[in-house]
């Protein structure tokens, strides 16, 4: 099916919740924290090679290019962090299929994680049907914990990945929450992080 680009979402300082681990900053940006992290640099500039390869593709609507942030209190020593940042609401209907590609870069390794939050309890989703349960952690519709098995090194990273909405939750109002954490939790960001999320929705012919 042919894909309509629909959202493009980037770390940037009106963005991204940072906080002591990637869990608080999930619940920070659900209840409406304002974002808190800084600004300390930008991913690329205008005509690099980094730039063209974000920029030559699908359009989207006019947006920030894509800040290189931190999580203000991480200067301090031993602090643990994780971030969070969220999509613009989207209805799903039946036929609300969609992929993510989602480009991460870090100089050190980052887990990366997207979860569905409904709206109306502010919660997140299963990754299959049933009752809301506030006391158990969702399930991931992505995690790369199970897709990373290239070099540590590697600072910029690209997964894709396809959602495939359960019929059960037609006529719901969801935001894709995509969040971070260093993949060791002793470990600090001192060069920050950035992200580009880019949500294409599948058209029935």
């Amino acid at each position: 099916m042919p894909l309509l680009p629909i959202q493009r979402l980037v770390s940037h300082t009106a963005t991204v919740i940072g906080a002591s681990d990637r869990e608080t900053a999930v619940s920070q940006l659900l209840s409406g924290t304002v974002p808190n992290v800084v600004k300390l640099g930008k991913l690329y500039d205008e005509n690099n090679a980094i730039a063209r390869l974000f920029n030559d593709g699908p359009t989207f609507l006019p947006g920030p290019d894509p800040h290189i942030v931190k999580y203000a209190a991480a200067n301090q020593d031993n602090c643990h962090q994780g971030y969070a940042a969220q999509s613009h609401p989207i209805n799903l209907d039946l036929s609300n299929n969609f992929l993510i590609v989602l480009i991460v870069y870090s100089a050190a390794e980052l887990h990366s994680r997207v979860d569905i939050a409904d709206l109306e309890s502010l919660n997140l989703l299963h990754s299959s049907p049933q009752p809301m349960n506030r006391k158990r952690k969702s399930i991931p519709i992505f995690s790369s914990l199970n897709a990373d098995n290239h070099s540590r090194s590697q600072c910029l990273r690209s997964y894709t990945v396809p959602v495939v909405f359960d019929e059960a939750w037609t006529g719901l109002d969801v935001k894709f929450v995509f969040s971070f954490e260093p993949a060791d939790e002793r470990a600090v960001l001192p060069e920050g992080f950035a992200f580009i999320a880019e949500i294409y929705q599948s058209i029935p012919l």
